[in-house]
């Protein structure tokens, strides 16, 4: 048997305990700095933090969007596509296609003329107006279902024609001067379409019930997350061919977020798209009108990084 107190009771040179002496003293200041680390970074957050917290000129650097409930969405869209799965196995009827058609004419007519008004262009409105006036006085309520059913199937073609999985007729047929228009090169990048399949499906949703003047109608309306998401794209790619003008329609866009969303920061908003517009003095106004507003919250300290920067540059432009 073998003897295991080499194993157990015996520890190897290196394993026996040094001499106190060689233990190394800590010295009076190394005790009295034990944990100056921890405290080092303390101070220095706090440091940072109280930075941070002192207002300095910042221009704005962008437009806070609008919240949109992504649920409430998507329950939208399943309705829309349900409405277009219905006419394509019942099929639509006559009036409906005419109505269609009507619709076709008016957004190829648009499309050749860019958005600009042209010879013809108010005819072919009022063939399609008359076309859906004449239906819905004639079939009542089932002539709404059958233009809500329209309106979503098309709707379909438009975006898949969008993306490249449709015919290029669809795009400028359903989408009039979508494509074509100077005023609409914001919403394009390298000749693709920058937002999302939603977003395209609200605008189309949005230009099909102003040229059948359904807009006011309440079971073609929007609903609230469907304005919601068409309002954050517009506010993200304003329509206008020059700044001055996408500064404008920025503007008018956020008018209509205001009475959608009444929490919504809106002369924060205003502040910022007149600053970057170059209007500094009004610019200085709206921000100091949320400060008075909200002192503090969310945009509280930007709003007074913004103010100051606009302040500055007013007097830079002897303004």
């Amino acid at each position: 048997m073998s003897d295991a107190s080499g194993e157990l009771g015996t520890k190897h040179p290196e394993q026996q305990e040094q001499p106190r002496s060689a233990v190394p003293k800590r010295t009076a200041l190394a005790r009295h700095l034990e944990g100056w680390q921890v405290g080092a970074i303390l101070v220095l957050t706090a440091l940072v933090s109280a930075l941070i917290a002192v207002p300095r000129p910042v221009p704005p650097d962008h437009v806070p969007l609008p919240r949109v409930d992504a649920n409430d969405l998507r329950e939208d869209l399943h309705a829309e596509h349900a409405l277009a799965t219905q006419a394509r196995a019942a099929g639509l009827s006559f009036e409906a296609r005419t109505v269609g058609e009507y619709l076709r004419k008016l957004g190829k007519a648009e499309y050749t003329s860019r958005g600009m008004p042209a010879a013809g262009l108010a005819d072919r409105l009022a063939d399609l107006r008359g076309s859906v006036g004449g239906f819905r006085r004639a079939r009542g309520q089932s002539a709404d279902l059958e233009l809500l059913r329209l309106r979503a199937v098309q709707a379909e073609l438009f975006v898949a024609a969008l993306r490249g999985r449709g015919p290029k007729a669809d795009v400028e047929e359903l989408g009039g001067s979508f494509e074509s228009a100077t005023a609409h090169a914001p919403w394009y990048a390298e000749g693709r379409f920058v937002g999302t399949d939603t977003e395209a499906m609200m605008l189309f949703k949005a230009r099909w019930n102003n040229v059948a003047q359904l807009e006011q109608e309440t079971q073609f309306a929007l609903h609230p997350n469907e304005w919601l998401a068409l309002l954050r794209f517009l506010l993200e790619h304003p329509e206008g061919s020059d700044p001055r003008s996408r500064a404008r329609n920025q503007l008018a866009t956020l008018d209509v977020v205001g009475k959608r969303q009444p929490d919504y920061p809106i002369a924060f908003a205003k502040g910022t798209v007149l600053y970057r517009d170059g209007n500094y003095g009004l610019a200085a106004v709206a921000f100091a009108e949320h400060l008075e507003a909200h002192p503090s919250g969310e945009w509280s300290l930007r709003a007074r990084n913004h103010l100051l920067a606009a302040r500055q540059r007013r007097t830079e432009q002897g303004n």
